[in-house]
């Protein structure tokens, strides 16, 4: 598991492999680029952290984020909007569970002064309102302007060399996706049944994982 920055930070570094969109480099240009880069960064971690997100794991929060970059049609760049889109449509998808959760644990909880089952059920219901409006408010969410765009990235920017990650690092977040991908749900994010540790199954796959490398890498240098 890594923290939430760094995952972000990754997948900026990785976008344009992933999309063909170069918003990391775009950013590269500007003259404040750093401070804009850990304002971006900032927005999207503080999403993650906002009711009811904040109930999702960390590693099953990035697999979300991730499965989402390269799926969702409507993907222009990362930004605070994006994340929430993501986070949400999986949410609106998997929420029961939790409200299932939340009920074992209110009949598990042992207090000197047990709560009834009437307050018991009215803050439940506070709580499955507050987080049904997280639905609707998701609907809503208005398309960008052509003026977010250009801020935000576009598919074919101006091609220019800009300072990226070493190749080594691309080449490792390919073999650490293809983990994600060979372990885990593709739509909950849950352990499959092939699930093992990325160590073991690096080991298990050594020689698929150096065709990926190739592949990784040519597909690196057509970009140049």
């Amino acid at each position: 598991m890594i923290p939430m920055r760094d995952f972000f930070k990754r997948e900026f570094e990785t976008l344009e492999i992933k999309t063909g969109i170069r918003q990391y480099e775009r950013l590269m240009e500007r003259d404040n680029w750093e401070t804009d880069f850990r304002l971006a960064i900032d927005l999207m971690v503080e999403e993650c952290n906002k009711p009811p997100f904040d109930l999702i794991g960390i590693d099953l929060k990035q697999r979300i984020i991730s499965q989402a970059i390269i799926e969702d049609k409507d993907f222009i760049g990362l930004n605070p909007r994006f994340v929430r889109k993501a986070l949400a449509t999986w949410w609106n998808f998997n929420k029961d569970k939790y409200y299932e959760q939340a009920v074992q644990n209110a009949q598990e909880q042992q207090t000197a002064e047990p709560v009834s089952w009437k307050e018991r059920e009215h803050w439940l219901n506070v709580w499955r309102a507050e987080l049904d409006k997280l639905e609707t408010s998701v609907k809503k969410v208005p398309r960008l302007t052509e003026k977010e765009i250009q801020e935000e990235g576009q598919e074919r920017p101006k091609r220019k060399i800009y300072p990226s990650a070493p190749l080594s690092q691309h080449l490792d977040n390919a073999v650490h996706e293809a983990w994600i991908r060979d372990c885990h749900d593709k739509y909950s994010g849950k352990p499959n049944e092939r699930w093992m540790p990325e160590d073991e199954w690096r080991k298990e796959n050594a020689e698929l994982i150096e065709e990926l490398k190739k592949d990784t890498a040519k597909q690196l240098l057509r970009k140049l």
